[in-house]
């Protein structure tokens, strides 16, 4: 740029697509990483209330590891396929929203489920 500019040629238009183009990918990368380690917490939830003696047994770290480097190429796919398919981009965050949203969305209510059973079963106990 300094040559460039040394020369009398000002024009940096080059940079301005290159750079929006990285700050899209960064921008949906993160967005998508975010909105899935959320889907991925609702899913711990139900684990953690479903198996509740057998949660430290089914959660290893190796298992949390493997999730989470999973859930982070799963969100540069997707970043990768919103940059790369202009034409594909409502599809790409349709589903990745859809997906997300029906795993979680599933999940709290087998959590509201479970924690309901456990209750009327603590409260017929008790009597």
């Amino acid at each position: 740029m300094l040559r460039m500019a040394a020369r009398g040629n000002y024009n940096f238009d080059f940079l301005c697509p290159t750079i929006l183009t990285i700050w899209h990918f960064c921008a949906f990368l993160l967005a998508c990483a975010s909105f899935l380690n959320v889907t991925a917490i609702a899913v711990d939830r139900l684990l953690a209330v479903s198996f509740h003696l057998r949660y430290q047994e089914l959660v290893t770290s190796k298992r949390v590891i493997r999730a989470l480097v999973s859930l982070w190429i799963t969100s540069g796919i997707a970043a990768s396929i919103y940059i790369a398919l202009p034409s594909s981009n409502k599809i790409t965050i349709a589903t990745v929203e859809l997906a997300g949203l029906l795993l979680a969305t599933v999940a709290y209510t087998r959590i509201y489920k479970v924690v309901k059973y456990l209750r009327n079963q603590i409260q017929s106990q008790l009597q």
